[in-house]
């Protein structure tokens, strides 16, 4: 995981990787920090930890053919 400040913003860069279960087996993980961890970075003097996960859902709504779930509010 690289991380840096740019323009006043946070960047987190970590790998894509194969998509895998999460733990719950509902989201598949595309990328993750794996806990949190210590940057090199200091913000107001204190280290900075980040903590990152990025996932996908298994099957939408949109790719199943079902109802979005802002047309399941609407009834």
């Amino acid at each position: 995981m690289l991380t840096k400040i740019e323009k006043g913003q946070l960047i987190i860069t970590l790998p894509l990787q194969t998509p895998t279960p999460s733990a719950s087996g509902k989201t598949l993980i595309v990328a993750s920090s794996r806990g949190v961890k210590r940057s090199t970075l200091k913000l107001e003097g204190k280290i900075l930890c980040v903590v990152a996960t990025a996932f996908v859902y298994p099957s939408s709504p949109d790719e199943t053919g079902g109802k979005k779930s802002s047309e399941k509010q609407k009834r």
